[in-house]
């Protein structure tokens, strides 16, 4: 009689773990990246809502984030990133572009590539 094996054996069994392991690492290490993101374009998002921003100076404007980025605790975070632009009716919108880059391990690194205009809401 042929005996056969009844579950998997200690090398699959690593392996799952393992591989279970990489995309949970990669997981979280994204799910960061979009919370800070969402974050940047809710206080973006609330800056162009106000009353006055049509008439707020480029000047104010950045006060305006640098302020929200301390309080949402976003650090080490480009002012390049952002630009304030007209449409072609004269509304004034911010563009947020950037990248951000997280390693995993090593040399090894995640790009994630944002691009957003934020515009009132009416």
């Amino acid at each position: 009689m042929k005996k056969y094996q009844a579950g998997a054996s200690t090398w699959t069994t690593m392996t799952f773990v393992l591989m279970l392991i990489f995309f949970s690492i990669i997981t979280f290490k994204v799910s960061l990246i979009y919370l800070d993101h969402g974050i940047i374009k809710k206080s973006m998002q609330e800056i162009v809502n106000q009353r006055n921003f049509e008439s707020m100076s480029l000047e104010e404007i950045m006060s305006s984030m640098d302020k929200r980025m301390i309080i949402d605790n976003i650090r080490g975070f480009d002012k390049k990133a952002f630009q304030v632009k007209r449409t072609d009716k004269g509304e004034k919108y911010i563009i947020i572009e950037y990248d951000k880059v997280e390693s995993l391990f090593g040399d090894i690194s995640i790009i994630v590539k944002f691009k957003e205009d934020i515009k009132k809401h009416k």
